[in-house]
This record gives C-alpha cells, sequence and structure tokens, in this order.
C-alpha cells in the first residue's frame, strides 16, 4: 500500500474518532475488518470509483469544449507544411483542436462554400462566395526518362 504501517494505524485511529466507530480487530490471523469497517471500505471504494469517474467525465468536457477549426488542404501540403506549423501553434493555444481534411482542390473549395471546411488550402483560382488570399507560390518540377522540350509540351 506504499505506507508504513505505523503510518496506517495512526490513519485508521484518525478515521475511527472521526466516526466513533472501530475499523478493525486484531486476531491471531492478523486484522479483520469489523461490519462497521467493512462498510466504510465499500463506500471508500464507490467514493474512488466516483471519483476517477468524475475525473475522466471533466477531462473530456474540457477536450470537447476546445474549438475545432476544420482545415482541408492536400495530403502533401497537410503532412510536410500544416503538420510543424499547427503543432507549434497549439503549444501555445491549447484549447484550440484542429481537424485536417486531404482533398482536391475543387472539393476543397465546394466544402468552404457549404460551410463544411473552415479553411483550405487550394491550387487553383475559383470563383465564388469565398476570400482568398495567395500564401505561398510553389515550385513545380517535370521529370522524364528521355529529354523533352517545353514549347513541344505547350502546344494545343
Amino acid at each position: 500500500m506504499y505506507i508504513t504501517q505505523p503510518a496506517l494505524t495512526k490513519r485508521l485511529q484518525s478515521i475511527e474518532e472521526e466516526f466513533q466507530i472501530k475499523i478493525v480487530d486484531r486476531t491471531t490471523k492478523g486484522v479483520e475488518f469489523t461490519k462497521e469497517g467493512e462498510l466504510l471500505a465499500r463506500k471508500a471504494q464507490q467514493y474512488i470509483s466516483i471519483m476517477s469517474q468524475t475525473g475522466m467525465e471533466l477531462r473530456k468536457m474540457k477536450a470537447d469544449n476546445k474549438d475545432i477549426i476544420v482545415i482541408g488542404a492536400s495530403y502533401t501540403y497537410n503532412k510536410y507544411v500544416l503538420s510543424d506549423i499547427l503543432y507549434e501553434y497549439t503549444k501555445k493555444n491549447q484549447d484550440v483542436r484542429f481537424e485536417l481534411q486531404d482533398e482536391r482542390s475543387n472539393i476543397l473549395f465546394r466544402k468552404v462554400c457549404d460551410g463544411d471546411v473552415d479553411v483550405a488550402f487550394i491550387r487553383e483560382d475559383y470563383e465564388g462566395p469565398v476570400i482568398q488570399r495567395k500564401v505561398e507560390v510553389s515550385s513545380a518540377y517535370i521529370l522524364t526518362k528521355s529529354p523533352i522540350e517545353i514549347q513541344d509540351m505547350l502546344r494545343d
């Protein structure tokens, strides 16, 4: 029980005085609970269970009360850009949670218009009832096994 015998004896005596009862009897077999002691032990277990359950419920309530911001972006952008940014942000703002959705730009545009996503990082410029700001210009590379000319690719 991680308590010394003298400390346990003193605590039992304190409880006995508080309730004006005898909790244990010393026998040749050791210590046995009295009827009152058995009742206190059961009630103590119930109390511990209630306190544990209450703590879990309070932690869940606290987690449920956090603001959730739904962010949509491509899988690559979520994994390699947003994850580091959001990690640092949540260290300083622990009452905010993020839900990330991986989708294509056209689907994310529709989800923002429908209110299913709060913020989206997309590649194209869409016309509609949204506010758009350019946040980054990224490089793109073309890979081939054989040489090509860009002019040949641009022909219709």
